[in-house]
């Protein structure tokens, strides 16, 4: 691809996030933010899925939008969770500690995806783990705590 069109493609991403955001914020309050977070994580690996195993540049760039114009929507959907999760007491306690747990685990995903680079002399393998943690956060997000009867 190079690096002027790997520049474009990250351009297109940042692009697509930006718009996605603005497109959720009109719909958001019709949405269940949990199935809404789950499709959004599961159309993410689906990109990266075609990101790490097309040679189509055309291929590349549509999945480069799609993973824009769906990971935007990472930064408004887990709070609109927790507000309905939490109470009003707890939402700023929680909301603190989703970000810092958040912030830490994605410092730590650069390097990994480096390492996995490193290690296997390419990005397909790092892609596909980073595709199955997306499916394992689609699905754990769909899990609803059970609610005390009485």
């Amino acid at each position: 691809m190079g690096r002027s069109l790997a520049g474009i493609a990250v351009a297109v991403t940042t692009t697509m996030a930006v718009i996605g955001r603005l497109c959720l914020g009109l719909v958001v309050d019709r949405l269940d933010p949990r199935s809404a977070t789950a499709a959004s994580l599961a159309t993410q690996a689906g990109a990266l899925l075609v990101i790490a195993l097309t040679p189509d540049v055309t291929s590349l760039f549509v999945a480069c939008a799609v993973y824009g114009f769906s990971i935007g929507n990472l930064i408004t959907l887990p709070p609109l969770i927790m507000q309905r999760e939490f109470d009003l007491a707890t939402f700023g306690t929680v909301l603190g500690l989703s970000t810092a747990i958040g912030g830490v685990i994605s410092s730590l995903g650069p390097g990994v995806v480096g390492l996995m680079r490193g290690a296997t002399g390419g990005y397909t393998a790092a892609l596909m783990f980073c595709l199955a943690l997306k499916l394992v956060a689609a699905a754990t997000v769909l899990l609803r705590p059970r609610r005390a009867v009485g």
